[in-house]
Formats: structure tokens, C-alpha cells, sequence
């Protein structure tokens, strides 16, 4: 195995070069992460709680805008779509992603809705409590359609299409079938993040990748050894049929399950967690931009494992660099 990792590094290291400019279309649930960083050094003398003072406070774009900044920071091209409400939030959502290079082209803003807002307050080196403000209820038709009718004319010009479902009310069926027939007949790339309750609408798709309480819900069965997780993934195939399902499991690693049948499981690169904000985002981001740029499905789930493995060591929702991620498979079996 040590004889192939030169040439096998080498295939990496072109795979990355090649990451440059592949325009990515993400369609997803929007939202703004607060991170309220403090001290706790005491406890509350109303109640049995600790008493946080605050240091710093800093706002990222979450949700679908995480797999879009994965992208930019990897060199790609995001073009990024979803919902915000014409409120405080959302207006600072927008300024966010603008200042990190995104545009906001593909944005919608509709009124008398919440942009989902997820604050986290984090002392002592970690999360004491979230606390989420949201809106979850369908979009209207009128808003659907005018999100179709722009991502139905984006898709003529992207490498692949990449579903974030964060269920918070975008993702459906009047939105999902146009697109995905359309992406369909392009022959694009559709890479989807998913969530139980949408699953059924993501039939035929190139890679569906649920983690592994997901892959329960949608299916029933109960996971606890490799013979019922393959139980669990022949049922989510037979109903949906992908190309291919990448089943993240945490800690426990990734199992891959294909088409023809054959399956492959890989360790996780978690040595030294600090933080898992955002690595699912980072793993299917960094998967959809390396089958974009030519890599066959296994290689770029190792990529995107690596990928994953380097965010999870810094705090709070993180992006990885390209050179980060190119030291990171140099020394993957150190990890490993």
C-alpha cells in the first residue's frame, strides 16, 4: 500500500488543481450561525446555570451557504440559491455572504419570514447551549416558481448540482421535480445532503448521502453492526435508487453502498475533534467539487474524508484551504 501512496497523492494533488473554476449550483435551506464566545467561571445564583460573559461575537452564513463557502475556500465556484425573510437577519445573512465573496444572485428574499438563526454560546473551549429562531413552513407557489425559473436556466451552465436539505421549509416537491428533471437531462452531477422527510423526492440521483440516524428514520431499522446498516441501505436504495448512497456515520466512519451492488466502508479522520459544526457540509461539498473535477467516486470520498478531518479540529463552523487539504491526504495514514 506505502508504494502506492506517491502515485495515489499525485492523483489527489491534480484532482485539487483541477477544482479551480468548477461552478457548483447549490440549492438549499439559508440560514445565519451566531457564535457567542465567553468565559464561565461562575455559576448563576438564580438558577443552577453557569454565568457566561461574553468576549466576542461573530456571525457565519450556515446551512447550504457552509457547502458554498467549503467550495470558494477549495477554489471553486459557487452559485449559491435559496430563501431569506426581509428581516434583520436576513439582511445580515447577505452582507455575510457578500463579504466572503458569494453572490447573491440566486437569493430570494421573501417577506414576513424568519431567516432561520442558529446561535451557539461556547465557553471553556465548548458549547454550552443553542438557541434556534426559525421558520419552517412551505413556500408559497409564487416563490417557488421564481426560484425554478432561475435555477432551471443556472443548471445550462454548471459542472454539478448540489442539494443541501436542512428541512426548514424550501425543499419540496413542486420545487425538487423541475430541477432534478432538468439536471437529469443535462446528465449533470447531483450530489444531495438530505433529510428524512424529503427523502422519497430525491429518486434517480447520482449520490445520496444521509448520515446514519437519517438512514434509520427514512427506513426503520434499527443500525447497530454492518449486517443491519446494509439491511437499512438495501431498503433506501430499492426506494430511491441512486447511483450511489455514502452513509456518514461519525466517528464511526463512511460506508459506501453502490448501484452494482458492491459496498465499501472507510475509518473516519477524527483524530483530535474539536468541533463537528459543519463537517457534513464540508463532506459533501468537497465531495460534489471532486467528481466535478473528474475524480471517480471513491477517490473523492477520500478527498472529501480528509476534508472533513481537518475542519472537525478547529472550533466553530470552519472552512479547508487547499493546501490544508492537500497536507492532510499527504499524511492520511498517520491519521488513520
Amino acid at each position: 500500500m506505502n508504494n502506492k501512496m506517491p502515485d495515489t497523492n499525485n492523483k489527489f494533488e491534480k484532482t485539487i488543481d483541477e477544482f479551480a473554476g468548477k461552478k457548483i449550483l447549490i440549492l438549499g435551506d439559508l440560514l445565519l450561525d451566531e457564535y457567542i464566545w465567553g468565559n464561565a467561571e461562575r455559576i448563576s445564583p438564580e438558577a443552577p446555570v453557569p454565568i457566561v460573559n461574553i468576549r466576542k461575537r461573530e456571525v457565519r452564513p450556515g446551512g447550504a451557504a457552509n457547502v458554498a463557502m467549503t467550495i470558494a475556500a477549495l477554489g471553486g465556484n459557487p452559485i449559491l440559491s435559496g430563501i431569506v425573510g426581509d428581516d434583520n437577519i436576513g439582511e445580515k445573512f447577505t452582507r455575510t455572504i457578500e463579504s466572503f465573496g458569494i453572490s447573491k444572485s440566486g437569493i430570494f428574499t421573501i417577506p414576513k419570514r424568519i431567516t432561520p438563526l442558529k446561535t451557539r454560546v461556547i465557553a471553556s473551549n465548548q458549547q454550552m447551549l443553542r438557541i434556534d429562531n426559525e421558520d419552517i413552513k412551505p413556500i408559497e407557489k409564487n416563490d417557488c416558481d421564481k426560484l425554478v425559473e432561475y435555477l432551471t436556466a443556472e443548471l445550462e451552465n454548471v459542472n454539478a448540482l448540489l442539494i443541501s436539505d436542512y428541512a426548514k421549509g424550501l425543499i419540496g416537491r413542486d420545487l425538487l421535480t423541475p430541477v432534478l428533471d432538468k439536471a437529469k437531462s443535462l446528465g449533470l452531477l447531483i450530489i444531495v445532503d438530505p433529510k428524512p422527510a424529503n427523502m422519497h423526492l430525491y429518486k434517480g440521483v447520482t449520490l445520496i448521502s444521509p448520515n446514519l440516524k437519517e438512514t434509520v428514520a427514512f427506513t426503520g431499522i434499527t443500525v447497530f453492526d454492518r449486517l443491519t446498516l446494509k439491511k437499512a441501505a438495501d431498503i433506501l436504495m430499492g426506494r430511491i435508487a441512486p447511483k450511489a448512497l455514502l452513509v456518514t456515520r461519525g466517528g464511526d466512519g463512511l460506508s459506501l453502498f453502490k448501484s452494482d451492488g458492491s459496498e465499501h466502508h472507510l475509518s473516519a479522520m477524527t483524530s483530535h475533534v474539536y468541533d463537528v459544526s459543519g463537517a457534513g457540509d464540508t463532506m459533501v461539498g468537497t465531495l460534489a467539487l471532486a467528481m466535478a473535477a473528474g475524480a471517480n467516486i471513491m477517490d473523492a470520498i477520500e478527498i472529501a474524508n480528509c476534508a472533513a478531518g481537518v475542519v472537525v479540529r478547529k472550533p466553530g463552523v470552519a472552512v479547508v484551504a487547499p493546501d490544508e487539504l492537500r497536507d492532510a491526504l499527504r499524511n492520511r495514514l498517520d491519521w488513520e
